[in-house]
């Protein structure tokens, strides 16, 4: 096996682009494309751990504000996100996206048998940011 050591990778036509042959050689993908730009876990009141998110609000029960350190080019960005209900190994809610800005993604866990607006505060919350950058 040959093992490829550098600190940095740089496309030979267009500097941030890098193609990636996949399985079965008959397809391309472009590496920059295929990578999560942000992530985060948090406890809804403080991150866990993070990539390219510098902060989150507590607006209110179940509904979290996480702000990027480097924002995106817009906000037609994809998202994906899942929790973990009120105490470990519970059920989770549903988790929906109320605000999506090129600066952060303000998202909010329901689940109607819990209150009056369906929302409830869960033990862990995590969301995945994939698009450019700005």
């Amino acid at each position: 096996m040959s093992e490829i050591l550098v600190n940095k990778l740089t496309g030979t036509s267009t500097a941030g682009s890098i193609l990636v042959t996949g399985e079965g050689n008959s397809t391309t993908t472009n590496l920059q494309q295929g990578l999560a730009k942000a992530w985060a876990s948090s406890n809804q009141a403080s991150l866990i751990d993070s990539l390219n998110v510098a902060s989150t609000t507590d607006n209110q029960s179940a509904d979290t504000t996480y702000t990027y350190t480097n924002a995106m080019a817009n906000a037609g960005y994809a998202a994906g996100s899942g929790s973990i209900g009120p105490s470990s190994g519970t059920q989770a809610g549903i988790t929906s996206y109320r605000t999506v800005a090129a600066g952060s993604i303000r998202v909010v866990t329901f689940d109607d048998t819990k209150d009056a607006n369906g929302r409830f505060d869960t033990a862990y919350q995590a969301v995945t940011i994939s698009g450019d950058l700005a």
